[in-house]
């Protein structure tokens, strides 16, 4: 839930105190490279067009650094779209982020290179995620080449023995694996490979493929007994030995993750089955040029530049704000359209298996918010102050409200605002049509459910005596009147019926 929980009273209504209620990501992901030491037949590396490659841009870092850490966003993940040890800035990266306290340091490699920095993984806030699709030379090859199944788990071992020797902090370590009828046999394997390397997560996913050809002979989706024969194998072998494993549900349904442990930065399904996105939620990515992106699927989502506007303003911002209200009203954005993510709530989709990228060449696109939300907040804030200074003089700040609504209408924050002051000036037809617009904005944001809940139970009042009680702690006049009392919800009952 977004800090839109914490509200200021004004009479019986509810505001919101901010325009930055949503919560900052827990996790921000920081491009340092995108090129890549090795060429693996089910990466976008080998399958993609060519698409622009770099290092992370001085003074990225910086930009983004005042928002990182305990209270902000706890962990800053130094990998992206590339193996993060071909950086040419890493370990530069790596000791600015060390030096707030607290800040959980990521990054997901091919641990390829991994013994030649062993003696740089100081951090005791790190979290390493190892691409590993086999458990076998035979296997693994067939993925990223001949002559590196022995160096990773080597350099693995290593990584293990020097954290239980003490000479190097304990890392949280995870494997990445995805799966095709190539490697499914040998899930069972991976995971007691696991359990040797001292490594206690797995994640599996399906492999997404962008060749028809491909696809036909290699996808599970057209071996779905074999993925449930194995899955079911793994899962049971995984409990063994104490390894905790994600993956997909099994084609059948027989296995699946119990929905309470499922996780939510994945897609996943509301108590209303609506198919929602944890990745807007729990991540940002930041390219090495500086384009901030909404997650990782192929065909790039941008979202602003942070060579443009700081990251709070993109974060807040507009585009944002519509993306993530995409997912409550069921509208999903075209881009969203084509998001492989599907396969964590529907194994037997196609689309969980087979993409067709419509990706540009990666460039950075130049991407600035159409208004910077940081300084609508001062005057929405001011706004607020003078209403709760002069709570009886509501239309005093109607201007200033009006005019934020008018530079962006999906603010629910001010609409609901807006709302309240009509209720305040006992126009309810117009409060009662905002305060409604924001909840359909925000169906989840617990103070538009407050004053929704106002004026419902305020509808279904039915004597006057009633009425009177109702409605005047939330007009909050002194008149002692029945007749004026009523009035204004005969006014809300004459809205609802034109709804």
């Amino acid at each position: 839930m977004s800090a839109n929980a914490t509200s200021l009273p004004y009479r019986s209504f509810q505001l919101h105190p901010t325009l930055l209620g949503e919560s900052l990501p827990s996790a921000l992901s920081l491009e340092t490279t995108n090129h890549c030491n090795l060429h693996c037949t089910h990466c976008g590396h080998s399958q993609y067009a060519q698409f622009a490659k770099g290092y992370l841009e001085e003074g990225l870092f910086e930009k983004v650094a005042p928002h990182l850490g305990p209270g902000k966003i706890p962990t800053v993940n130094l990998s992206d779209f590339g193996e993060p040890f071909m950086s040419k800035r890493f370990w530069k990266i790596f000791e600015s982020a060390r030096a707030i306290g607290g800040l959980r340091i990521s990054f997901i490699t091919n641990a390829v290179l991994l013994d030649r920095h062993l003696d740089k993984l100081t951090h005791s806030g790190l979290d390493i995620a190892i691409s590993m699709d086999g458990a076998s030379e035979q296997t693994f090859s067939q993925f990223r080449g001949a002559g590196h199944f022995e160096k990773v788990v080597n350099n693995l071992r290593q990584l293990y023995e020097r954290e239980r020797a003490g000479t190097l902090p304990a890392s949280s370590r995870t494997f990445i694996v995805v799966l095709s009828r190539i490697n499914v046999h040998e899930m069972p394997a991976i995971v007691e490979l696991a359990a040797e390397l001292g490594i206690k997560l797995i994640v599996f996913s399906f492999q997404v493929f962008f060749n028809a050809e491909r696809f036909r002979r290699e996808s599970l989706f057209f071996s779905q007994d074999l993925y449930d024969r194995w899955i079911a194998t793994t899962v049971k072998r995984a409990a063994e030995l104490g390894i905790q494993v994600l993956y997909p549900t099994a084609f059948d349904g027989s296995v699946g993750i119990p929905p309470e442990v499922a996780p939510r930065s994945w897609l996943w399904r509301d108590a209303r089955g609506r198919t929602r996105c944890g990745v807007i939620d729990s991540n940002c990515y930041v390219k090495f040029h500086g384009q901030v992106e909404a997650c990782c699927v192929p065909d790039r989502y941008p979202l602003g530049d942070l060579n443009a506007n700081d990251f709070l303003d993109i974060w807040h911002g507009p585009y944002y704000r519509r993306l993530r209200q995409s997912f409550l009203s069921g509208e999903w954005t075209p881009t969203c359209q084509n998001c492989n993510l599907f396969q964590s709530v529907d194994s037997n989709l196609s689309q969980s298996h087979f993409l067709t990228p419509m990706r540009d060449e990666g460039g950075l696109v130049p991407m600035p918010q159409p208004y910077r939300i940081t300084e609508m907040e001062t005057r929405y804030r001011n706004a607020l102050d003078r209403l709760l200074a002069e709570p009886d003089q509501p239309a005093s700040v109607m201007p200033q409200l009006l005019h934020l609504a008018t530079q962006d209408d999906r603010l629910h924050e001010v609409a609901n605002a807006i709302g309240v002051a009509w209720m305040a000036l006992e126009q309810p037809d117009k409060g009662v049509r905002l305060l409604r617009q924001a909840a359909r904005l925000a169906p989840e944001d617990p103070v538009a459910a407050h004053n929704l809940a106002l004026i419902e139970n305020a509808e279904t009042v039915m004597t006057p005596q009633a009425a009177s009680t109702a409605i005047r702690p939330v007009l909050g006049a002194q008149t002692t009147s029945v007749k004026e009392w009523t009035a204004p919800l005969r006014w809300v009952g004459k809205v609802v019926k034109r709804r």
